[in-house]
């Protein structure tokens, strides 16, 4: 409970998939913070165990979550079927690599990106690891780009808030 307070995922009037943070939240954190954070902390072995990228890593999942649920709802899905997504979501974030790619935005931010980096949220990649995994169909107006042009932006408010990031 302790880590949802700090995730600010407590308090969501509608929020649809308070079920999957909660999952995260009684899991493996230490795992997840890492591969989060694996492109742009070196350390992360020590770090990992840190309450910001803790606190961070699950403000950003949390964000992500409401960003797919908004974008859900955009493309004229309804309450009960958004709730249908509760499983794929739970599955698709126990991706290392979806982990790592919503980390990207993060090491942007950070400003860790090196020139080999990817310069945009890669969204391609996760469409396709959604579709890789045979994952509940999207809807065909669910925006992937629009998601991470927005997860982007919260990510960036994520870290003007944290004075220890």
């Amino acid at each position: 409970m302790e880590w949802l307070l700090a995730w600010g995922a407590t308090n969501l009037v509608g929020f649809l998939f308070q079920e999957v943070i909660l999952k995260l939240a009684q899991s493996a954190l230490e795992d997840y913070v890492k591969d989060f954070f694996k492109a742009s902390i070196k350390d992360l072995v020590g770090l990992a165990k840190e309450k910001p990228l803790t606190v961070a890593f699950g403000k950003g999942i949390k964000e992500f979550l409401v960003l797919v649920q908004g974008e859900l709802e955009d493309a004229d899905t309804n309450e009960a079927e958004i709730k249908e997504y509760e499983d794929s979501l739970n599955q698709f974030l126990q991706n290392k690599l979806v982990l790592a790619t919503l980390g990207q935005p993060f090491n942007q931010a950070l400003g860790n990106s090196s020139a080999t980096d990817s310069q945009f949220f890669d969204t391609r990649l996760l469409a396709k690891i959604w579709n890789d995994l045979n994952l509940q169909r999207l809807p065909d107006k669910f925006n992937w780009e629009k998601v991470g042009k927005r997860y982007s932006r919260k990510v960036e408010a994520i870290l003007r808030e944290s004075k220890e990031l």
